[in-house]
């Protein structure tokens, strides 16, 4: 259960589970393996017969590991606007450089390009 960020139980008249899952960021390959980033910036190596959740999260490519945390610093700041359904609406995501050396996450989404300066 390791995208369980925590779980609840309680009885009453019936046994109830409330469970929180993790927010993934995106995926990542690294060494030919395929990982998820949390918000929490984390990072869940995916076992081979779950690769097919990692269709619906953004490919992060060309990301090294101080820019992963800065994306997920960024995740947690925002927490209320990036959600899960935003996630799910990224098709791409890589990092570009500006002239004035400010990095900016470029989101091709379904609907257009979305900026999230990190």
């Amino acid at each position: 259960m390791p995208f369980v960020q925590s779980c609840d139980v309680s009885k009453k008249n019936q046994l109830t589970f409330n469970v929180q899952e993790k927010l993934m960021v995106g995926y990542y390959v690294k060494d030919n393996k395929s990982y998820a980033l949390c918000q929490d910036g984390s990072s869940i190596e995916i076992d081979e017969q779950y690769l097919n959740i990692i269709v619906h999260f953004p490919l992060l490519s060309n990301f090294n590991a101080k820019q992963k945390k800065q994306l997920c610093e960024q995740f947690q700041k925002h927490r209320k606007v990036l959600t899960r359904e935003l996630v799910k609406s990224l098709q791409k995501s890589y990092l570009i450089k500006q002239v004035m050396i400010k990095i900016c996450l470029k989101s091709q989404c379904k609907m257009g390009i979305l900026f999230i300066p990190i």
